[in-house]
């Protein structure tokens, strides 16, 4: 989200330096005594802070302390009934380096002032159980005590898209023959699932289907996206009319919208012929959310393909002009998961053939140099999912975080990672269990311990070494020496009978 002070003078004086951004949003600097206004004397002051390491933070003249854990959190501090309407914080200087001339105490990137007990203790618990589950990852856990903090579902199962004809690279058939027999992911189910949803940082919907044609949308984005909780969906764009604008708009939402071209015909040549109006309604929400706090975040995503690689620079140009916050460059999957659905597809005169349509991996590299060079001409944000995706495994950690800090819980089965193509359970597999039982049994199961176990040793399970489109796994098999590829046949392939009942 956009930086955030709650009420036009929180900070007083020159107690922050300019904003910044970092990649994730917008931020501050503080010195290590910095004042905020404290308005009609509410208890609670919610702030979201970063620090590459920890330190004390305190209210002066006060008994009031807050530990700051390095990395980036909410706090929330609990002020009591003192009369301080002006509050200095104190925390220790942050040394970064010679280059370094100004006096740098915290990164802010939000403060916030509520009255509410019950926010109070939850924005704790979320950030006591990040930080166990960071500990935990770092120390290769393999039961884990904490919940995964980046929850992962799918909401809805139909597409208005679909209901016609799928997209041309989609997997609809396939996905859709998966999904018989799992429950409908409503209201009703979420809230059994609060364990979970309840202690994330953020909700991700990878609904294989339209999340706004849910009936409860609106209701689930009130549910789940606060404002130290983003929830995040990926829509085709065709329902972004006042309705689901009015659901979004000031909301700690991000959304990504699927455009994968700068015409008309060249839309209609993947989706349909329903792109002025999708370019139309996303110029009214990236308009409107100016007075909303620049909230929903807006990011629109562009599958790179032969057919219509040369459109990128007028992509970047028509969406700086629309308003969005970023684009974000794909890239079709080394996978082919169309095997079911047939890897050739046809809309009109446009034959699609998914092997052909294959970028290879040379001329992705210029494309991404070229698209850099453009966005900084525009200057719109750029996100290319082929180089920023995943940054080089660090020395000591395990090789990939996702089974420690994510759980996938889709209709089609739960899921460690965003890029397996065999789900570890079905729900064919809860039997009499709720559903909170049966995430407890799925997330510290046999399969995912010895996923954690493997990784935490350097070495990729046999189920990592067979998802083809994993940018991870893919760097290490360019090397064809590298010893995270080593055989393990320890790793439990297959779903572990322990959760059939």
């Amino acid at each position: 989200m956009d930086f955030i002070i709650d009420g036009q003078n929180s900070l007083a004086g020159d107690s922050v330096y300019s904003v910044e951004n970092d990649g994730e949003g917008a931020f501050c600097w503080t010195r290590p005594r910095f004042k905020l206004h404290r308005p009609d004397g509410k208890r609670y002051l919610t702030l979201h802070l970063g620090r590459p390491q920890g330190a004390e933070l305190n209210v002066a003249g006060s008994t009031i302390e807050q530990r700051i854990d390095a990395g980036w959190y909410w706090y929330s501090i609990d002020l009591g009934a003192e009369a301080q309407t002006e509050l200095e914080l104190v925390i220790d200087r942050f040394d970064a380096g010679p280059a370094e001339s100004r006096e740098l105490g915290v990164m802010l990137r939000a403060a916030l002032w509520h009255d509410s007990a019950e926010r109070h203790a939850q924005i704790e618990r979320v950030r006591a159980n990040s930080i166990l589950n960071e500990a935990e990852y770092r120390s290769g856990a393999v039961v884990l005590k904490s919940v995964p903090p980046l929850l992962r579902l799918s909401i809805e199962v139909r597409c208005n898209i679909a209901s016609n004809q799928a997209c041309v690279y989609c997997s609809w058939k396939g996905v859709k023959r998966d999904e018989i027999g799992s429950p409908d992911f409503d209201l009703s189910l979420l809230r059994t699932l609060d364990p979970y949803w309840s202690a994330a940082r953020e909700v991700n919907d990878c609904s294989f289907g339209e999340p706004p044609m849910h009936a409860e949308f609106a209701e689930i984005v009130d549910l789940i996206a606060t404002e130290e909780r983003a929830f995040s969906f990926t829509t085709n764009g065709k329902m972004m009319g006042p309705k689901i604008r009015e659901a979004l708009l000031g909301r700690n939402v991000l959304v990504y919208i699927s455009i994968d071209s700068a015409t008309s015909a060249g839309f209609a040549r993947y989706r349909d012929r329903s792109f002025d109006r999708i370019i139309r309604d996303l110029r009214v929400l990236c308009a409107e959310k100016k007075q909303h706090r620049n909230l929903p975040y807006v990011t629109v995503s562009f599958i790179v393909m032969n057919s219509n690689k040369h459109e990128i620079r007028d992509y970047l140009a028509l969406m700086r002009s629309v308003g969005v916050d970023q684009v974000k460059l794909r890239n079709l999957d080394h996978e082919n998961t169309m095997e079911f659905d047939g890897p050739v597809q046809q809309r009109g005169d446009f034959v699609f053939d998914y092997a052909r349509e294959q970028v290879a991996t040379g001329e992705l590299a210029v494309i991404a140099r070229e698209a850099q060079q453009a966005a900084a001409e525009f200057g719109i944000k750029l996100y290319i999912d082929w180089l920023d995706f995943e940054a080089a495994p660090v020395p000591g950690l395990p090789l990939c975080a996702e089974p420690w800090r994510s759980l996938y819980a889709f209709q089609r089965g739960f899921f460690p990672c965003s890029f397996g193509r065999k789900p570890i359970a079905g729900w064919s597999e809860q039997g009499n269990r709720s559903a909170q039982e049966f995430f407890e049994a799925v997330r510290n199961g046999p399969q995912l311990q010895e996923m954690r176990r493997a990784l935490a040793r350097g070495v990729f399970p046999n189920y990592c070494k067979a998802a083809l489109g994993c940018p991870i796994v893919n760097r290490a098999s360019a090397d064809g020496t590298s010893p995270a590829l080593k055989t393990t046949p320890e790793i439990i392939d297959d779903k572990p009978e322990a959760l059939v009942r």
